[in-house]
């Protein structure tokens, strides 16, 4: 900051949505001052990022510096390994492995990176990357030949009884409307993250009172949450000078 303010130089400062804390407020906003635990185990990151902002804001106040202040969320590139641990590269890679959990323990960690209107996008995505690299069924009864050459110039199959029987398992978005511009305009320029807040909040709404799991699939959840609880302990206690962890 001294060396931007004696060069007269724009200075960029790489923030994080981890100045958030563990938000109140979905999507947060750039006026919402965050929840922030000032003495949790991750505190050190949030707090060292908003202590940032706030020199850099001083600076623009009290000598005009020209100051710009970004706060990252999640972002991904090309050279960006597949073992990285975030979430968009654990989401992309679990869904090109065929994986039917699209999501890892950092989800549950980290409430800034996980939200219901996420969970509507990433089903999305994944499910069109999954029709993507799925295995295309080839046999006589899927091509239909018989069909196919009975269709002249301006006709189609779109319609037929096969089409129909082997198409409905085909991925649908519901987010991503695939509207041309005339119908964007006339939707009032909705957003994918529009549509997806609604079907998020709509599934909410309807959402029953016992929830959707049954009783094998809660003690699975739970058992792996114990199993997750049981390695962040023990990768804790192999750093020296480890402290208990209640």
């Amino acid at each position: 900051l001294g060396l931007a303010k004696r060069l007269n130089a724009r200075i960029f400062q790489a923030s994080t949505s981890e100045v958030y804390g563990d938000p109140t407020q979905h999507p947060q906003k750039e006026t919402y001052w965050g929840n922030v635990n000032p003495i949790g185990p991750r505190s050190c990151y949030d707090e060292g990022k908003r202590c940032a902002e706030t020199l850099f804001f001083d600076y623009y106040r009290q000598h005009n510096l020209d100051i710009k202040v970004g706060r990252i969320f999640n972002t991904y590139g090309p050279k960006m390994r597949p073992d990285d641990g975030r979430v968009v590269s654990n989401f992309i890679v679990q869904a090109l492995s065929g994986a039917d959990i699209l999501g890892g323990i950092g989800q549950l960690e980290c409430a800034t990176v996980f939200s219901p209107v996420q969970a509507v996008l990433d089903n999305e995505v994944g499910g069109m990357m999954r029709q993507f690299i799925r295995v295309p069924d080839v046999s006589e009864e899927s091509l239909n030949w018989n069909e196919i050459s009975k269709i002249r110039a301006g006709g189609h199959f779109l319609d037929s009884p096969h089409t129909l029987k082997f198409c409905r398992d085909q991925h649908t978005p519901k987010a991503f409307l695939r509207q041309d511009r005339d119908g964007y305009e006339a939707a009032n320029r909705r957003s994918a993250f529009d549509q997806a807040r609604e079907m998020a909040l709509e599934s909410i709404r309807n959402a029953p009172p016992e929830g959707f799991l049954g009783e094998d699939a809660k003690h699975e959840i739970a058992q792996v949450v114990i199993d997750a609880d049981q390695h962040i302990l023990e990768k804790a206690s192999s750093h020296r000078g480890a402290v208990s962890v209640v």
